[in-house]
């Protein structure tokens, strides 16, 4: 069985956010939970600080990144950031951060199954 990697943290903000302490990660950060959205405007520079356990690897959009360290990116108010978390047994889980605005629309805190106990065929994300 596959079982997929979660992240133990996430912090992300924007200059907007920053500007704008009501616009901050929603919702709250939970393991389970993989969508999320926050304040941006647009050619805003979105920070994205990953958290997970050892041996997990981490990207953010597509760009190696250790457990606690930061990786800033441009977004727009039509953006969507991933972080991608691979196992050692190379199960993928995606998360997407995208901005508050759009995402509003249409965010839905899906709870990760795998959390449950169900897997996920190598390389599906």
């Amino acid at each position: 069985m596959v079982t997929a990697s979660l992240l133990s943290g996430l912090q992300v903000t924007t200059t907007d956010s920053t500007a704008n302490a009501d616009r901050v990660l929603t919702p709250a950060f939970s393991a389970g939970v993989l969508h999320y959205a926050i304040g941006c405007t647009d050619n805003d520079t979105m920070t994205v600080t990953p958290s997970a356990a050892s041996g997990v690897r981490l990207a953010v959009d597509g760009v190696q990144v250790a457990s606690g360290g930061s990786r800033s990116v441009t977004v727009g108010r039509e953006s969507d950031v991933h972080i991608s978390l691979t196992g050692a047994d190379g199960a993928i889980t995606t998360y997407v951060v995208g901005p508050a605005r759009r995402a509003a629309r249409r965010t839905v805190a899906l709870s990760v199954a795998i959390a449950a106990g169900s897997a996920y065929p190598r390389g599906s994300s």
